[in-house]
């Protein structure tokens, strides 16, 4: 029979670590951001597939397995994310003209309107939010970013 051992205690959550600070700041913003999407049929997972189809050049489309590997996602995830942008109009799945095996999702006129309006939306409140920061700390802020980003890519080693 095994014997219930108490969890090991873990430290208190405090200001002053910054990865739970991180946590925090990230579901505020989405907080704040999923109203808009809501407004426009979208969720964070759309609209993200629908951002990076935008950003993608300029025949807005991309494979599902590169979009899934861009949002660490399965492909049965992204799949269904594509589904309900079809059902909506604001994707279209085409063939690869030279391996129909590969699927690409591509940007309806309606999804690059709808991602237009959006993003402009998504960018001005990034805007009010950045302006309190003066230039030297969104730089550095920036930089921290970029050098997490970096060191959770090769496994939170330096």
């Amino acid at each position: 029979m095994i014997q219930d051992e108490p969890a090991p205690a873990l430290p208190p959550a405090s200001p002053l670590r910054p990865l739970d600070r991180l946590y925090r700041v990230i579901a505020l913003w989405k907080e704040q951001l999923t109203p808009v999407l809501k407004q426009h049929g979208l969720t964070l997972a759309t609209f993200h597939v629908l951002a990076a189809l935008r950003q993608a050049g300029p025949s807005h489309r991309l494979t599902t397995g590169q979009l899934a590997a861009g949002e660490k996602v399965t492909c049965s995830g992204m799949t269904g994310r594509a589904d309900q942008l079809e059902r909506k109009g604001l994707i279209a799945r085409e063939r690869d003209e030279h391996d129909r095996r590969i699927i690409h999702l591509r940007l309806t006129e309606p999804g690059l309107r709808l991602v237009d309006q959006v993003l402009t939306h998504h960018r001005l409140m990034e805007q009010q939010l950045m302006a309190g920061f003066d230039g030297d700390e969104r730089q550095a802020f920036a930089g921290l970013l970029v050098k997490l980003e970096h060191l959770l890519e090769r496994g939170g080693r330096a």
